[in-house]
C-alpha cells in the first residue's frame, strides 16, 4: 500500500474526525427521528412505505466494500485518500443541504438523502484506509481501531437524546448541523490531509479483489458468521414500528420518541 506521507498527528486527525463525522452526519443516525417524523407527519407515509424509504436511502452502505475498490484501483487526481474524502464530504453536505430546499415530496426527499449517503460512503471508505496505513506505518492498529469504536459508540449513545431534540424543532436544525459538520471534515481535509499527487492507476487491486471475494463467497464460516451478525443487525430494523407505536398508540411526543 502506497505512503501517503501523513504524520501521526495527521492520521489521528484525520481517522478521528472522519469517524465522528461520517457517523452523526448520516441521514439514517442524526437524521433519523426528525427525517422519520417529516415523512410520517407531513407525507402521510404508512410504516411499510416508511421502511422501504429508509431500507432504498441507506443502500449504498451495503455496497461499501466497492468504494474501498474503487479508490483503491483508481487514483482521483491522482490521491487514493485526499481527493476522495473531498468529494465525499463536500458532495455530501450539498446534498444535505438540498435536503432542507428541496419541495417537501417523497421522490426529492428520497434523491437527496440517497446520495448523501452514498457520498458519506466514499468519505468513511477513505478514513477506513487511513486506519490501515496508519496501523501499518506506526503501527497502532489497535490505537486506531480504539478511537473509532470509542466515537462511534459515542454517537449511538448521545444521538437518541439529540434526534429527540432535533425532532421537535424545525428540520433545518438537522439539516444545517449536518452540513456543517460535513463542511468541517472537508476543510480539514483540505488542509490537514496532505497526500502527494503521485498515484497511478492499479489494475491489480480489481484482481485481487475478484479473487478475494470468489474465495469469501466460498467460506461457510463467512456464511455462517454472516447469518449470526444478521440476527444482531435485525433488531434496529423494528424501530419504523416501534415509531409509529410511541407516536400513534403511546402519544409519545417528538423528543421522548428519540
Amino acid at each position: 500500500m502506497p505512503d501517503t506521507g501523513l504524520t501521526l498527528r495527521q492520521y489521528y486527525i484525520m481517522v478521528g474526525l472522519g469517524a465522528f463525522v461520517t457517523t452523526i452526519a448520516q441521514p439514517g443516525v442524526i437524521g433519523r427521528l426528525p427525517l422519520q417524523l417529516l415523512l410520517k407527519n407531513e407525507l402521510h407515509f404508512n410504516a411499510q412505505a416508511l421502511a422501504a424509504f429508509m431500507v432504498v436511502t441507506t443502500f449504498a452502505w451495503n455496497v461499501k466494500p466497492l468504494a474501498g475498490i474503487l479508490s483503491d484501483a483508481f487514483p482521483l487526481f491522482g490521491t487514493r485518500r485526499r481527493h476522495y474524502m473531498l468529494l465525499g464530504a463536500g458532495m455530501a453536505a450539498i446534498c444535505w443541504f438540498l435536503m432542507g430546499l428541496v419541495p417537501r415530496a417523497s421522490m426529492p426527499l428520497l434523491l437527496t438523502a440517497f446520495s448523501a449517503n452514498a457520498f458519506m460512503v466514499i468519505a468513511s471508505t477513505v478514513m477506513g484506509g487511513l486506519m490501515v496505513e496508519a496501523g501499518r506505518k506506526y503501527g497502532i492498529s489497535g490505537r486506531v481501531t480504539s478511537i473509532r469504536q470509542a466515537l462511534q459508540s459515542t454517537v449511538s449513545l448521545g444521538n437518541g437524546l439529540l434526534g429527540g431534540y432535533l425532532a421537535a424543532t424545525a428540520f433545518g436544525w438537522t439539516v444545517g448541523i449536518a452540513t456543517a459538520l460535513l463542511l468541517v471534515l472537508a476543510l480539514a481535509t483540505f488542509f490537514v490531509l496532505t497526500e502527494r499527487p503521485v498515484a497511478v492507476r492499479d489494475r491489480d487491486v480489481l484482481t485481487n479483489a475478484r479473487r478475494e471475494l470468489s474465495a469469501l463467497f466460498k467460506s461457510r464460516t463467512l456464511w455462517a458468521s454472516g447469518s449470526f451478525l444478521a440476527l444482531v443487525y435485525i433488531s434496529p430494523g423494528f424501530t419504523t414500528p416501534l415509531l409509529y407505536m410511541q407516536t400513534d398508540a403511546l402519544h409519545f411526543s417528538a423528543r421522548t420518541s428519540g
